[in-house]
């Protein structure tokens, strides 16, 4: 499922949801390729801001970085894992911000 558009010259026409409006692509994080996510209050052009938008890779390496922060041990909870759970949950805000919730409300037995 895709949420909002990207246009041939780089604008962001970012769809509603049920708590704002962003630009989010199923089938590019499922196949790990292209833009995913752009959140509510990042760039409306991808040509402007090609930091705000978050790819696969992106996602992976923020939730990798929160692990090494955090001490969550990725036997116990794989990085895959959480990062399809918080890009699924994800619907208005930054990915880093949700993630960092989510992280929160993790079992103890997920910490190293």
């Amino acid at each position: 499922m895709e949420i909002g558009k990207i246009l041939e010259d780089g604008t962001v026409q970012k769809g509603y949801t049920a708590q704002g409006f962003v630009y989010k692509n199923d089938e590019n994080f499922e196949n790990k390729s292209g833009i995913c996510y752009i959140s509510e209050y990042s760039t409306n052009n991808i040509n402007e801001e090609p930091e705000s938008c978050e790819t696969y890779e992106s996602i992976i390496e923020q939730v990798e970085e929160a692990y090494k922060i955090y001490h969550v041990n990725p036997a116990a909870y794989p990085v895959e894992k959480l990062a399809a759970v918080v890009f699924e949950m994800v619907d208005w805000q930054g990915f880093g911000t949700l993630l960092y919730e989510v992280i929160d409300c993790l079992d103890d037995d997920c910490f190293l």
